[in-house]
């Protein structure tokens, strides 16, 4: 399991972000860059778990998704495969990030 770095201004709640991602996967890769720069702007915890894990093949039976990555906003599916940084910009306005 990965952490990404957790940037949250002091006052500021942050959002829980779940990367379920695997070695090698190209996608997996562009979600951490998408995280990676959207911390920096916005308060997230980034938690990364291999699909390869206990926890990630739990994901994988719960959310029956074709390919990698699964990614988790505060406990809700938004997506996997190519994550959208512009849905995902959205999603955390509208939590309130």
């Amino acid at each position: 399991m990965t952490v990404l770095p957790e940037v949250t201004p002091v006052g500021r709640a942050s959002t829980e972000v779940v990367l379920y991602s695997t070695a090698g996967c190209r996608y997996c890769t562009h979600a951490r860059v998408i995280l990676q720069r959207l911390a920096e702007e916005t308060p997230l915890r980034v938690r990364e778990v291999e699909l390869e894990s206990v926890e990630g093949v739990a994901a994988l039976q719960r959310w029956r998704v074709p390919f990698p990555p699964i990614l988790l906003v505060d406990g809700v599916l938004h997506g996997y495969g190519r994550i959208s940084e512009r849905k995902l910009r959205r999603r955390l306005s509208a939590a309130g990030g």
